[in-house]
């Protein structure tokens, strides 16, 4: 019979009642009165600084470890940041909160480091498998690999929300987004409530109530979440800015951040239009501001002034174009600035100077991937967002008005609140009513 050493004994004692403990919790979690599964709403911090949203996450066995991780639809890998003892380079990390992976009970996963190219992003990350809490509620556990960062030269806690492996990518795994679906038996729809500075942002597993749809848009069969787009349009629809063919690709990428990227034959016929209609005010602001995406102060800009613009999203309805309107307060926002200050955040091709957002521009390219416009933040932080994931051959996307969802006018589910197991006393989220 085989002999193990102590330690290794432990490891193997405290990885089999992981095992045995998350099919319980799992099935605990699945309960309800009517045999379907609770909704449950994760609550979301912004930094406008940036335009990205975090979610936080307890790593480990308990007492876990809290990190913040940046919610990031055009990725599926999760990787989290260590404490600086375990990586010297963390210590500058994009995002809040570090794990000891040995403190948090996590098991070594065969020993394998992997290193990761981005571009001008590198990281190296070791393989651990070990519980993930994704709610205060003790319930809401996964076991799962977990890649906590060695070395990274833009250090930062990422949870991937696409629901595949993206061709390319070293790291080969079961993503967060179908563990926490149970592979969309439990869940089948996500919808992002991104909110600004309007209310209290969250994401939501499973239905919530929700007000008229605006356009329903299938999603492609490319490795990312990508609608198909005409362009932009004026308020009275007429094109400004039209892609190459019928219909171009926008990737839906919360990433990006508070930024729009575009190919120049989309940027510059929009920033000519918006530069032409802008008022006497706005286009005497500086050539920087405009050309440049330079940051100024809030106060000098006249958005009363500014046109509204829209963009161009086939309908799953006979196939038509609609037409949303994004806002001046939508494409001119603090996204990279400081505190009172705004940019113009159209940009023509190039990804901004941050590392989720570089980092995903560089697995688009990578994958051979050409889309005319990466939708970030800017978008969602005017419209909600529910991805639906069944059935498999009709993915889609359903965008809605988010101002009665972020100020709490909506009856039914209110922000921060979640539909949970009745009487749990660990959970600060309330039960449904």
């Amino acid at each position: 019979m085989a002999v193990f050493p102590k330690s290794l004994s432990r490891h193997i004692l405290h990885l089999f009642i992981l095992l045995l403990s998350v099919p319980t919790i799992l099935n605990a979690t699945n309960n309800s009165d009517d045999g379907i599964a609770p909704s449950v709403t994760i609550p979301l911090h912004y930094y406008p600084e940036y335009g990205i949203y975090t979610a936080d996450l307890k790593i480990g066995k308990e007492p876990a470890q809290t990190v913040e991780a940046i919610i990031d639809t055009g990725s599926a890998v999760m990787v989290i940041v260590a404490d600086k003892v375990y990586c010297p380079s963390c210590e500058a990390s994009f995002t809040k909160g570090a794990i000891d992976p040995i403190k948090a009970g996590l098991l070594p996963h065969n020993n394998k480091t992997i290193k990761l190219n981005y571009g001008s992003a590198t990281d190296t990350v070791t393989e651990y498998v070990g519980p993930i809490h994704y709610t205060k509620n003790f319930l809401h556990q996964l076991l799962m690999k977990v890649f906590v960062l060695k070395n990274s030269s833009q250090p930062a806690s990422i949870v991937g929300m696409i629901e595949h492996n993206i061709k390319g990518d070293p790291i080969n795994t079961t993503p967060f987004i179908v563990e926490l679906t149970k592979n969309f038996s439990r869940y089948s729809e996500i919808t992002f409530v991104l909110c600004a500075d309007k209310g209290k942002s969250y994401y939501q597993l499973g239905p919530v109530k929700l007000p008229p749809p605006l356009v329903k848009s299938r999603l492609s069969t490319s490795q990312f979440y990508e609608i198909a787009t005409s362009g932009f349009y004026d308020e009275n629809n007429k094109p400004i800015a039209k892609t190459l063919k019928n219909y171009g690709g926008a990737i839906l990428d919360t990433g990006t951040g508070g930024f729009i990227v575009l190919t120049p034959h989309l940027y510059k016929p929009l920033y000519d239009y918006i530069y032409l209609h802008a008022g006497k005010v706005n286009r005497a602001l500086p050539k920087r501001f405009w050309q440049e995406n330079y940051c100024i102060p809030r106060k000098d800009v006249d958005f009363s002034s500014l046109p509204p613009i829209k963009i161009g999203i086939e309908s799953m309805k006979d196939n038509s174009t609609y037409h949303l309107t994004l806002v001046p307060t939508s494409y001119i926002n603090r996204a990279g600035c400081n505190e009172g200050e705004v940019r113009f955040v159209f940009n023509p091709s190039l990804p901004p100077n941050f590392y989720t957002a570089i980092r995903n521009h560089n697995a688009r390219i990578m994958n051979g991937s050409h889309p005319e416009m990466v939708i970030g933040t800017a978008l969602f932080n005017q419209y909600a967002m529910t991805i639906f994931f069944k059935p498999k051959d009709a993915h889609h996307i359903v965008l809605y008005e988010n101002d009665g969802l972020c100020d709490g006018s909506l009856d039914g589910v209110q922000p921060n609140q979640g539909y949970l197991i009745k009487n749990d006393p660990n959970s600060s989220l309330l039960s449904k009513p």
